[in-house]
């Protein structure tokens, strides 16, 4: 077999380009696989090789690759309508987002702005923390080796340095304190500080976990401070962890809420919940998005909710994390393992993560390495236990291979 790290096009016969990636900006790093199509957690390549996902393209399919209802949602809203722009009105867009505001809030209370990406609702809830805390008030609390985005209003929230380097400077106006010390976040807020800004749980970090009530300690900092408390859930929303939002999993009422990845299930949708009197700091003309919000975007993530209300998602994610976990732990090179639902951390006990990678996607299993020694793990949601099973069975034989 080829070595799983060359890149496809180096890899062809004669040294030829059979994708054209050369005239792709190689921002991403050499491509291992082409996988022309999928169905449920099962993807095929090039050559018809089936592999077991377990990563889901970073916990955006969470419905499976090639979801029926999906598809046919997708094809009848192309017959009617794609593009008219947001100086009209869109059937979908507003039962979308009236469904997001009853997942997130228990009484409705909240308003929705559509966007195209997490980046991008990140941006629209660093403008609306902004406009809402007016001139003075414009700075915001973010964890240290949090992620936001790569846009540079996005990228300025992120707390790793290293991504923000080659870009210098920043925007200002952001602090960092350490994940899971809630004294450094109570020193940090001052009289021009209009928000915190944090993941539930960690996701490109490593799939770090707070520590217990942290999110309610953070909850009550922000309410005793009067600043907004704006929660990022694009990784972690729309029953990853066992519940629709990860914040749930504690007591507290987010001021905003951003959503991305799994809501259009791998068609480009984001958006930011607040709350309205939140919300109501944008007036006409201060925020917007040619195509954020579309007929077909909106369609989609209609059918996204509703299909995970309609098959009891959430309760299917902790079952499966309940298989999934316990086959991990059974394998010797598992150290530990962090997360919630299908969103799950592996710290292994060698500094072989990036092997460890290659060599699965090699025997055909498709996971993410987000550390020397730590895997993340992020399956579709509706991943079967015989695709579980054959999943782990090759996660044991890589592990095997070091011993």
């Amino acid at each position: 077999m080829s070595d799983p790290g060359l890149d496809v096009a180096t890899a062809a016969v004669g040294g030829s380009d059979p994708f054209e990636s050369h005239f792709l900006m190689k921002t991403y790093g050499p491509r291992r696989v082409c996988f022309l199509r999928g169905e449920g957690a099962r993807l095929y390549d090039d050559s018809d090789r089936e592999y077991i996902d377990f990563l889901a393209g970073i916990a955006v399919v969470s419905l499976g690759h090639s979801n029926s209802m999906i598809n046919n949602v997708l094809i009848e809203q192309s017959k009617k309508l794609w593009h008219v722009s947001n100086y009209f009105y869109n059937e979908n867009a507003g039962r979308l987002a009236k469904a997001i505001d009853e997942k997130i809030a228990s009484e409705s209370n909240g308003r929705v702005f559509f966007c195209n990406s997490g980046a991008e609702a990140n941006e629209a809830a660093i403008k609306l923390a902004r406009r809402w805390g007016g001139a003075d008030r414009f700075e915001i609390v973010a964890m240290r080796q949090g992620f936001h985005g790569r846009t540079m209003g996005a990228l300025a929230a992120t707390g790793q340095f290293s991504k923000k380097l080659p870009f210098l400077p920043m925007l200002e106006g952001f602090t960092h304190v350490e994940f899971g010390d809630i004294a450094a976040l109570r020193a940090a807020i001052g009289p021009n500080t209009a928000a915190v800004l944090l993941e539930p749980i960690q996701g490109e970090a490593g799939v770090i976990d707070p520590p217990p009530d942290y999110l309610d300690q953070v909850e009550e900092v922000c309410r005793e401070t009067g600043v907004l408390l704006i929660l990022d859930e694009v990784q972690t929303g729309l029953c990853r962890t066992g519940k629709w939002f990860a914040f749930q999993h504690s007591s507290i009422s987010p001021d905003i809420v951003l959503l991305a990845k799994a809501l259009g299930n791998g068609i480009p949708i984001g958006a930011i919940w607040a709350k309205e009197a939140v919300a109501g700091a944008f007036q006409a003309g201060d925020h917007g998005s040619t195509f954020g919000g579309g007929a077909l975007a909106t369609a989609v993530g209609l059918c996204v909710v509703n299909e995970m209300e309609r098959l009891g998602i959430a309760d299917a994610a902790n079952r499966s994390s309940s298989i999934l976990r316990d086959s991990l732990m059974r394998i010797g090179l598992v150290k530990s393992l962090s997360g919630r639902g299908l969103l799950i951390g592996v710290e292994l006990t060698k500094p072989v993560a990036a092997k460890f990678v290659s060599l699965a996607l090699e025997y055909g299993l498709v996971l993410s390495h987000t550390g020397p020694q730590r895997l993340r793990l992020a399956p579709p949601l509706v991943i079967t236990p015989d695709e579980i099973a054959k999943g782990i069975a090759i996660f044991e034989r890589v592990a095997n291979e070091f011993g």
